[in-house]
């Protein structure tokens, strides 16, 4: 297995609610320190163990935080129990984020949709090619060997 590169946030290591002022805490802290730092193709890793409650509050700083690092990197949540897997069912926010058992999982997801996103480019780069080797020879890329 080839390794990647990503960083864990452990929520519930100071707080057991992930609501209110601390869910404004959490978003701001994950725009400073993760969001802006972060190198593109890494993973991030939300480990919500310990986390027993979320308010509207904290599923917007959790799904404002994914949205925002969408482009450049794989976002995982773990450790979620049961209280909050209740809540992302009710709410449905477990149909936007799925969630893993530990970070060994996260990070063995992370990495599958990595291989799977390169394997995609290396297509859809034999394919561009083969497209290219199609056309006729006028309208070909300057530089094209036929």
């Amino acid at each position: 297995m080839e390794i990647i590169n990503y960083t864990v946030v452990r929520c519930g290591a100071k707080t057991d609610r992930l609501e209110g002022a601390s869910a404004n805490s959490f978003r701001k802290a994950m725009f400073q320190n993760v969001a802006r730092t972060v190198q593109p193709g890494c993973s991030v890793i939300l480990d919500l163990h310990g986390v027993n409650h979320i308010d509207d509050n904290g599923l917007g700083a959790i799904l404002s935080v994914m949205q925002a690092m969408q482009e450049k990197t794989e976002f995982l949540i773990c450790g979620v129990g049961e209280n909050l897997k209740k809540i992302f069912q009710l709410t449905r926010v477990d149909g936007v984020l799925r969630s893993y058992e530990n970070i060994a999982e996260a990070e063995h997801e992370a990495w599958r949709r990595i291989q799977k996103k390169r394997a995609g480019a290396q297509n859809k780069s034999s394919i561009q090619k083969i497209i290219e080797y199609l056309k006729p020879p006028s309208h070909r890329a300057a530089g094209t060997v036929h």
